[in-house]
C-alpha cells in the first residue's frame, strides 16, 4: 500500500490489485474510519478519489 494524500491533506492509502485481463486498479482506503474502509469519494471533504489527483 501506498501512502498518498488527497487535496485537502487527508491521508489516503491506495492499494493495487490486479484486476484480470484488464491491469490494476487502486482501491482506495481510510484507515481511521471503521478499520479500513474502501473509499469512492475523500471523507473530509467529499471530492471523487482518482489516483492522478491524489498527492
Amino acid at each position: 500500500m501506498q501512502r498518498r494524500r488527497c487535496t485537502c491533506g487527508r491521508d489516503i492509502w491506495v492499494q493495487y490489485r490486479l484486476n484480470g485481463n484488464r491491469g490494476v486498479r487502486p482501491v482506495f482506503w481510510s484507515v481511521s474510519l471503521h478499520s479500513g474502509r474502501t473509499l469512492h469519494v475523500c471523507p473530509s471533504c467529499g471530492s471523487m478519489l482518482h489516483i492522478d489527483a491524489l498527492n
